[in-house]
């Protein structure tokens, strides 16, 4: 019986693509993004973990980035800029679903903050019992 020659898949195709599919799943639940009242946080990794965090009373701009294709898959990247010069205190969520509506989420958080005292001065203290 004679095969159409798309119908066959070299073997090394299989154990290769199973490995990639894989790795993408790792990339991609190996990151978590948090957002709370007082900062935005990024965890890297599923064995080591790396997070990093970013003060609500630092962010200064939040820019969503959108090709053509994220736009009809819906999907997108959101960049975090701080008042820091330094390039590593951009904190990017990559494909992220729904990108204006998680921005929106980070907006509305920012608006409740309450910025950070520096001193103590003027607060009350209650003991709880």
């Amino acid at each position: 019986m004679l095969y159409p020659a798309y119908s066959y898949v070299p073997p090394i195709l299989i154990p290769l693509g199973i490995i990639l599919l894989l790795l993408s799943e790792i990339l991609l639940f190996g990151r978590r993004f948090y957002v709370t009242n007082y900062a935005v946080s990024e965890r890297i990794g599923m064995l080591s973990k790396r997070v990093r965090s970013v003060d609500m009373d630092d962010i200064i701009n939040i820019t969503v980035t959108q090709s053509v294709w994220h736009r009809m898959l819906r999907y997108g990247e959101i960049h975090i800029n701080t008042s820091e010069t330094e390039k590593e205190e951009e904190i990017i969520f990559p494909c992220i679903a729904n990108p204006y509506r998680a921005k929106k989420v980070v907006e509305e958080s920012m608006r409740r903050h309450v910025p950070a005292r520096k001193t103590t001065e003027g607060l009350n203290y209650r003991r709880i019992k």
